[in-house]
């Protein structure tokens, strides 16, 4: 089992990396850096972590490297449960034959372009669905999903 867990390495460290991101920070006019993520603060979104951005990745990742390798395979179990739990919520989201089959097979929205096809109408522009809770943007997808399909003619 810890075969698959080191020859993945540097995919599950950019994984935590994601997952694990650092607090966001902010100088004070008298030039301190604090903490800015507590619900009284204007800008608070509900998670203390710095927006994700994918161009920091790789130089964050070397700090998930030192982490032992039991333990990254228990946050990794620990996502795989929460992600089963969310699955279990919202079916017509999560394809439920398995994880591996093709989005055009009917069984859930492509997720691909979720958020292009919500943002405009029920959350507002792409950063604003794009910052919006998770399970609201899951609810949204099972609607959708659970709506009948209309069939596509051609002309």
């Amino acid at each position: 089992m810890l075969y698959a867990l080191t020859n993945k390495a540097e995919h599950l460290d950019t994984f935590l990396t994601v997952l694990y991101r650092p607090a966001r920070r902010v100088t004070t006019a008298a030039g301190l850096v604090e903490q800015n993520a507590s619900p009284a603060d204007a800008d608070w979104n509900g998670d203390v972590r710095v927006a994700f951005n994918e161009h920091q990745l790789e130089t964050r990742a070397l700090r998930t490297k030192h982490v032992a390798a039991l333990q990254k395979l228990a946050i990794a179990t620990w996502y795989r449960g929460c992600r089963a739990e969310l699955a279990q919520e919202f079916p017509g989201v999560f394809v439920a034959a398995g994880e591996d089959a093709p989005a055009s097979s009917g069984q859930a929205p492509d997720w691909s372009r979720v958020l292009r096809k919500l943002s405009g109408g029920a959350f507002g522009t792409v950063a604003q669905t794009g910052s919006q809770p998770l399970r609201l943007v899951l609810a949204e997808m099972q609607e959708l999903a659970a709506q009948p399909k209309t069939p596509t003619t051609h002309a």
